[in-house]
């Protein structure tokens, strides 16, 4: 498998996991932007102590760059959170933190998210539902299993407790 297919394939494997379809499919297509419209519901205790609602919209798109290296970015995209048990209680938040994504010799791939940025079952010490604010690092091996991190100064923010009741 070629360098360039094997890199496409784990960041597909990364966008999935963090919950970026649309980055999937514009990656896919050369970069090209494309629409993100995705909703999401977990029952109570799978996600959060309550059922949860997560609705995504707008635009993304990857950016390849030079030596291995490709952008996320997002501009417009949107998450809202709410609690169906109390659909009062909803929080919608800008997420248009990039991400940048440098693939090392070995295989594994280095991620900085930026900005504010949304991670959904990412990483085992994040909250499910995370709002990552600030810069955040880790490094997945090709598999996208945890190599190191997450670390960095970012501000974590568990988008069950915006909600909860």
């Amino acid at each position: 498998m070629s360098s360039l297919n094997r890199h496409r394939r784990f960041v597909l494997l990364v966008l999935a996991l963090a919950w970026w379809p649309a980055a999937a499919g514009a990656l896919a297509q050369g970069g090209r932007p494309e629409q993100v419209n995705r909703v999401t519901e977990y029952q109570a205790g799978e996600a959060c102590a309550f059922p949860v609602r997560i609705e995504a919209t707008g635009r993304e798109k990857v950016i390849p760059l030079p030596a291995d290296r490709l952008m996320i970015a997002s501009p417009r995209l949107t998450v809202t959170f709410t609690n169906l048990n109390d659909p009062s209680r909803q929080h919608t938040q800008i997420i248009t933190g990039p991400i940048r994504v440098r693939f090392l010799e070995n295989g594994d791939a280095a991620l900085v998210f930026t900005g504010i940025n949304f991670l959904e079952a990412f990483a085992p010490e994040l909250p499910f539902l995370a709002l990552v604010v600030g810069r955040l690092e880790l490094t997945l091996d090709v598999n996208g299993n945890f190599v190191s991190g997450p670390t960095g100064p970012a501000r974590i923010v568990d988008a069950c407790a915006l909600i909860g009741g």
